[in-house]
């Protein structure tokens, strides 16, 4: 069940088969039991996803190596290196950050210098999410708090060690228990860098404590005021968080942001606050925009772009469509071959692709039926997001066409 979300999840089944290991014999006692028992465990694992993966596209991960994302670091040291940047950086992301597009900024700039350049190739690089000014479900890691009560609670731990007491457990299995999960951990960063690791490593995060709780002087420090009075404040902040949650906030934020800006209409600190709760309110309509308008009976829509938001709209309703992603290099000849109408083409897939929206859709014989303009970055223009419609003669133009969408 634990590797059935994500690929990313793989290497924790060996936090299962270690320990299991010397006692896989006791399975051909049972053997029907054991095969009923293998069948389901294999029905709630990732091979069902990894089936229709192969199906549906052409990498049984789902993430396909010829798009236009770096989702694996081109080595894995390099990987593991920036992997420790990143990782830190946006686990210790503050639970609201109106600065993270400053941020943003800043670390593309970075890249640029000669000490960042060994990093240029690593995909967008200490960049926190895109348009996320704050701690969400989307891009949620550790947190600031947890990070903060861990490294406290290694301090205290030390200070108040007693050297008489039993211990921790030494035998070979324990200590292969605590240290695996930290080498698989460097094996997730050789391979995983994308812009939301901190997420996707959720799962491997309660596999790396016990390493750390096994030390002496936990037992004590656990008894103090003073970390418990941590503990309880952190366990406060995250229920704060839930409340004021930038994708489903409890309390009327946009409205309560709405008046302190009418009161306070020169605060830059309450405008890029009110930006962060739009932001999400924009992300729901730019999903649902391109679905509602596509007609009802495609099954097949195309889809040219990098912006993940965008996919996941074409796709919608889930599971009564099929998504062709279109590639820069991709010739009329070959468009047209996929057995689609319509698709979603972004204007950064026309920067890839050096060409203007009126050339590709000269070029591709298609037209813009709607248009949706994206604010991915506050600092920024908004991005322009196409649905087009492939024209495969005047006259059908003529008896299917409906006038552009602007």
């Amino acid at each position: 069940l634990m590797t059935a979300v994500k690929p990313t999840n793989l290497p924790l089944g060996l936090l299962w088969l270690v320990p299991a290991f010397p006692a896989l014999r006791l399975l051909l006692r049972k053997p029907v039991l054991s095969a009923f028992v293998a069948g389901a465990a294999l029905l709630i694992s990732f091979a069902p996803n990894a089936v229709m993966n192969v199906q549906h596209g052409r990498e049984w991960t789902g993430l396909e190596k010829d798009t236009h994302w770096e989702l694996e670091p081109p080595s894995p040291l390099l990987g593991i290196a920036g992997g420790a940047f990143t990782l830190t950086t946006r686990n210790l992301m503050p639970p609201f950050f109106p600065w993270a597009d400053d941020w943003n900024r800043a670390m593309e700039r970075f890249v640029e210098t000669p000490l960042g350049a060994p990093f240029r190739p690593v995909y967008r690089f200490g960049v926190l999410s895109e348009g996320m000014h704050s701690v969400a479900d989307s891009n949620a890691g550790l947190g600031l708090g947890t990070c903060a009560l861990v490294v406290l609670s290694i301090v205290g731990a030390w200070r108040h060690r007693c050297p008489d007491a039993r211990p921790p457990c030494t035998g070979a299995l324990a200590r292969w228990m605590q240290w695996l999960p930290w080498m698989l951990a460097l094996v997730f960063m050789a391979k995983v860098a994308t812009v939301e690791n901190a997420r996707q490593m959720a799962p491997y995060y309660s596999f790396l404590l016990p390493l750390i709780l096994a030390r002496r002087g936990h037992e004590r420090l656990v008894r103090r005021r003073w970390w418990q009075v941590l503990a309880i404040l952190t366990l406060l902040a995250t229920a704060g968080l839930v409340v004021i949650s930038r994708g489903r906030p409890l309390l009327p934020m946009r409205t309560i942001l709405a008046r302190l800006e009418a009161a306070r209409p020169d605060s830059r600190f309450i405008a890029r606050v009110r930006f962060a709760y739009d932001t999400r309110v924009a992300t729901e309509k730019h999903r649902t925009f391109f679905s509602s308008r596509l007609p009802a009976g495609e099954k097949v829509v195309g889809f040219a772009g990098t912006l993940a938001l965008s996919s996941v709209g074409v796709w919608l309703p889930f599971g009564e469509r099929q998504v062709v992603h279109v590639l820069p290099n991709d010739s009329p000849e070959t468009v047209r071959s996929m057995g689609f109408r319509y698709l979603v083409l972004e204007e950064p897939f026309l920067i890839e692709a050096d060409e203007t929206l009126e050339q590709w859709t000269r070029r591709y014989g298609a037209e813009v039926v709607a248009t949706y303009p994206y604010h991915n970055r506050s600092w920024e223009p908004p991005i322009g997001l196409h649905l087009l419609r492939l024209i495969d003669s005047p006259a059908q133009e003529q008896a299917g066409s409906f006038p552009p969408e602007r």
